[in-house]
């Protein structure tokens, strides 16, 4: 998917100008007319659109290096998952898989090529097929729109508190050390729910910003994330309660090639991990320069945890244990110690 590391002496700043915000949103750009019917059904059109969405992202993910800052990290996650999608729809493209977009969807009543008809066509993205089975097949509860507003001004405050704390204790030169191992079990807790509360945040925004415009309707937004602390297993954990919105992309990348190849369920199941873990090693490969193993470990060992889950059930009854798996392997294996060491926020500096 990418170099392990990549010469940082030779790569031109992304200056944040127009050409530089341009470069930025190119590949959304080519991503919405991938995915629309008029491109997804013509094979070549749909494969060469996503050659150059994956071609734009990964070249602007090696310019985040230069900036020295963690917030990049988001940006170089939105970037490969784009370049998944972008894969993803070429796949369903080459095997006659394109939705048609239901009109019945859109209630706003409007006439016949109105702006707002036209704005509703271009970002009902769900429509037309750019997440078509991204919902699990459950039939998952709907909050109301109250809901949502309150939710989100709680993940707000819950996201300044998580780094604040971060920032006084879990940072290089942080003006409180941690030397206890209470304070470090805290911490490993504090760091796995800040990554919580940012990926609801995102998630949140949208679904308030979509809805009140009457882009989306809610019933195209089931909460991003279930109970995680009702769940048993770590089966159940990433299949249904964590993040349903990446699912059909493992499927499809991961599972279905391999599993069709090998009928074996293990095989398919560490394909999907393999895959989650070289997309956030990609963001944080943009970001340092250099690949970190650790993080494609975090996820790779998941599909041996269900592997022994369903050989030994006793794991099923330890309180909690998907949860403090995932903490343990987030913050002493994976991406919660690369980001301890380089720091977390707007006020962290990149040392490379």
């Amino acid at each position: 998917m990418y170099p392990f590391s990549f010469d940082t002496n030779d790569k031109q700043y992304l200056e944040p100008d127009l050409r530089g915000i341009v470069r930025v949103c190119s590949p959304y750009v080519l991503f919405f007319l991938q995915t629309h019917q008029l491109f997804r059904r013509n094979k070549l059109a749909c494969n060469a659109l996503g050659v150059l969405i994956v071609t734009q992202c990964y070249s602007l993910c090696r310019f985040y290096y230069h900036f020295h800052n963690t917030d990049y990290l988001m940006v170089s996650l939105q970037h490969g998952f784009l370049i998944m999608q972008a894969l993803r729809t070429c796949v369903l493209s080459l095997r006659n898989k394109v939705p048609y977009r239901v009109d019945g969807t859109v209630k706003k009543k409007t006439s016949k090529h109105s702006f707002t008809e036209s704005l509703q066509y271009i970002f009902s993205i769900r429509k037309y097929g750019w997440s078509d089975n991204a919902v699990p097949e459950y039939q998952p509860a709907y909050l109301s729109y109250g809901t949502w507003v309150t939710r989100t001004i709680i993940l707000l405050a819950c996201y300044a508190l998580t780094l604040l704390i971060m920032l006084q204790f879990d940072v290089p030169n942080a003006p409180y050390k941690v030397n206890n191992v209470l304070s470090t079990v805290l911490l490993s807790f504090v760091r796995s729910f800040y990554v919580y509360v940012v990926l609801n945040i995102g998630y949140h925004l949208t679904t308030v910003l979509y809805i009140s415009f009457g882009i989306w309707d809610i019933q195209d937004f089931p909460p991003l994330m279930k109970n995680l602390f009702k769940t048993k297993t770590v089966n159940a954990f990433w299949s249904t309660d964590w993040h349903v919105w990446t699912k059909p992309i493992f499927r499809t990348l991961g599972w279905e090639p391999v599993h069709g190849l090998t009928q074996n369920k293990f095989l398919g199941s560490l394909a999907c991990f393999l895959i989650s873990g070289l997309y956030h090693d990609f963001a944080f490969w943009s970001v340092l320069g250099h690949s970190s193993p650790g993080i494609v470990l975090q996820f790779t060992i998941c599909a041996v945890c269900i592997k022994l889950e369903k050989r030994f059930s006793f794991l099923e009854k330890i309180p909690f244990w998907p949860i403090l798996l995932q903490v343990v392997l987030h913050c002493q294996l994976g991406m919660g110690k690369v980001m301890k060491q380089q720091g977390w926020g707007s006020l962290a500096h990149v040392e490379h």
